[in-house]
């Protein structure tokens, strides 16, 4: 195992939040790939793999795990909403209520997390530009991205929404930041940006 494996491998043990969608894990027991913060049970290292970005595990030949997919399904302007254990509640009781009574294709029930996935551009009035900065203001989604912000664009030297998402990919999974970034300052060599 490479160094790079090694520091990857520990990153994945520490479930911290902000590696989630900075790398992916692929295990080659399962065929299947997820993020680094999956909660579930942590595979030995010598069967690991780890890969820059999803596309990368799937040509690798491994399948998402489920919530990857729910990950490229927020990509794809529908939310997925995942409520945790805070105490004082009783969680097992509350996964059990939502168990009897969730909806197929819109709640889910995992071992120890609840989803609810909403579809914001399905609702009247709300298009790509609003679900994102929903999800990045509200949602606290990190690699939310108005492409077709006027201000985005202009301050990045007039470009089209279309340049701006080919210039935002450098910048995943961190453009919501660089999306505040760029609202504050106008750059007039474009250049920068592609460093």
């Amino acid at each position: 195992m490479t160094h790079l494996n090694s520091v990857y491998y520990n990153a994945y043990l520490s479930r911290d939040s902000r590696f989630g969608g900075v790398f992916y894990i692929g295990v080659t027991s399962a065929g299947i790939y997820c993020r680094p913060i999956c909660t579930v049970k942590t595979p030995k290292k010598g069967i690991c793999q780890f890969f820059n970005n999803a596309e990368a595990a799937e040509k690798a030949s491994f399948r998402p795990c489920l919530r990857v997919n729910l990950g490229k399904q927020l990509y794809h302007n529908t939310i997925a909403l995942q409520l945790t254990y805070r105490p004082p509640y009783d969680w097992e009781g509350i996964l059990k209520f939502l168990t009897i009574r969730t909806l197929k294709g819109v709640e889910q029930i995992e071992t120890n997390s609840y989803y609810r996935i909403i579809q914001l551009v399905a609702l009247p009035g709300i298009g790509t530009w609003t679900a994102h900065y929903i999800a990045m203001r509200a949602l606290r989604w990190t690699n939310a991205f108005l492409k077709d912000d006027i201000v985005v664009c202009n301050n990045l030297g007039g470009i089209t929404a279309k340049e701006a998402e080919l210039m935002s990919n450098k910048w995943r999974p961190w453009r919501s930041y660089a999306t505040l970034h760029i609202w504050q300052k106008p750059i007039n060599n474009k250049e920068r940006y592609y460093d």
